[in-house]
């Protein structure tokens, strides 16, 4: 069975709509999705291919923020302009925020909102906790 990407389901659904009767308007008003990048100065070498990566995946709108551990006022601008059935599309989870909490609360935000949250590159996101000592059965760096 062949892959589709999510811009090609989009596209379908749009073309489904229409077929359906739902019109060009309707169609036209499918939801948006929105690209998110919150990048460090190392992660802005790479901002063209994220950039290119996030429109791969049918995001029509780029937001990004600095990588300031709790003020991200482009994902609050885009927490509260976006709307139910519209999607973000991340490199990674870590480009929400660099603290899991915050991570957290904003995959909670987007589900009471009924906003799609989409991780292009969905490896394990470790995070290092201070203090923590000792082999925790990972790596053996421990």
């Amino acid at each position: 069975m062949a892959e589709i990407t999510r811009r090609d389901a989009l596209a379908i659904g749009a073309a489904a709509l229409v077929a359906a009767g739902a019109g060009e308007a309707e169609a036209a008003s499918r939801p948006t999705i929105y690209g998110y990048l919150r990048l460090s100065d190392h992660g802005k070498t790479h901002l063209e291919e994220y950039i290119a990566q996030l429109k791969s995946f049918g995001a029509t709108e780029i937001v990004m923020d600095e990588p300031t551990p709790y003020y991200r006022p482009n994902m609050d601008h885009l927490l509260a302009t976006a709307q139910k059935g519209d999607a973000i599309v991340v490199m990674r989870k870590t480009h929400l925020a660099g603290d899991p909490f915050v991570v957290g609360q904003l995959e909670e935000a987007f589900v009471q909102k009924g906003i799609a949250l989409a991780v292009i590159d969905p490896s394990p996101v470790v995070y290092k906790v201070e203090g923590a000592g000792g082999d925790h059965g990972g790596n053996g760096h421990g």
